[in-house]
């Protein structure tokens, strides 16, 4: 996925520095205490991860500049198990979030089986207190003691300042992502892992994980918009920009030709940017009827009504000033 240009050190070695990468939002540090996350200026730790390999020993680290056909350049460090597992930690210019990958390795002669894949546990917002944070995910708004757990995504965040951190997966192409936070001593401790149920690794191969991610935002509903255009970039999901509309069913006698007319040229000359497309009119132009609800004749303009031009004449106009007649 990624090409690593590389500087390694000894995960073990005692006085070894530390290794560190960084974006315009993130610092990622690598130590003898484990993985701590930076966000904000000045920079704060939002998740201090002990035990990076996740019960399994780290030999080496290794660190620097990474690219990406999606995310283009950024930074990189690459945690090598004793197992022969590695994980990949990485931070890509103007996203606002780190990057988290494994690669499952199969050094055996026999089939691995993965049930599942673990991708880190760690303590979120240290310097809050757990009683003073609650988490929105799948499973609605919860406090840590409910020790919550949320497919795909969750936030953990003041209530208050709303500051707070956004965890998620982006992809699902063979398993489950999971997000699950939990009181521990007083701090809240969040865990991300993957239920693959039966991933199997032929010997002498590898699997990547799915990957996940995990931002500090001043807002946690901003996180979580970054979140969802991260997930579309992710997917190739291009969706055409959402038309305002205005409709008529909201007015009395649902407006009449000359308002509407008004109200076109209104839009037209200063609610562009505001993405106004779209002049819907909704009832009381048709003949018939009305018994329960609107007029039934939809295929005859009413001559004394609202809009005895017609429906021409209304949408030519619509139509005139730019805009979509509905």
């Amino acid at each position: 996925m990624m090409q690593l240009l590389l500087l390694s050190m000894l995960a073990g070695q005692a006085g070894a520095p530390p290794v560190e990468i960084f974006n315009d939002t993130l610092r990622v540090v690598y130590d003898q205490a484990g993985l701590t996350f930076y966000a904000g200026t000045p920079p704060e730790p939002f998740l201090e991860v002990e035990d990076p390999g996740q019960g399994v020993a780290v030999t080496t680290v290794d660190a620097g500049p990474v690219s990406d056909p999606r995310w283009g350049k950024g930074q990189g460090m690459t945690l090598r198990l004793a197992s022969g597992d590695t994980c990949t930690v990485s931070l890509f210019d103007g996203l606002p979030f780190a990057m988290f990958q494994r690669n499952l390795v199969n050094g055996s002669a026999d089939e691995r089986k993965v049930d599942k894949a673990p991708m880190l546990t760690g303590r979120v917002e240290p310097r809050v207190a757990a009683e003073q944070l609650v988490t929105v995910s799948t499973a609605g708004l919860k406090r840590p003691e409910d020790e919550p757990g949320g497919y795909v995504w969750m936030s953990v965040a003041e209530p208050v300042s709303r500051r707070g951190t956004v965890c998620g997966w982006l992809t699902s192409e063979r398993g489950s992502g999971i997000v699950r936070a939990k009181e521990r001593d007083g701090d809240v401790a969040l865990e991300a892992w993957i239920d693959y149920g039966d991933l199997r690794v032929a010997a002498g191969a590898s699997a990547d994980t799915e990957i996940a991610v995990i931002g500090r935002f001043d807002d946690v509903r901003e996180g979580l918009q970054h979140y969802g255009d991260a997930l579309a970039r992710q997917l190739d999901v291009a969706l055409p920009p959402m038309p305002t509309v205005y409709c008529t069913w909201y007015h009395a006698r649902a407006s009449d030709e000359e308002t509407l007319a008004r109200n076109t040229d209104f839009a037209a000359e200063h609610l562009e940017a505001y993405s106004l497309r779209v002049m819907q009119i909704d009832d009381y132009w048709q003949d018939g009827r009305s018994i329960n609800g609107p007029r039934k004749n939809f295929s005859r303009v009413k001559p004394d009504g609202p809009y005895p031009g017609g429906m021409k004449k209304t949408a030519d106009h619509v139509r005139s000033r730019g805009l979509v007649p509905g």
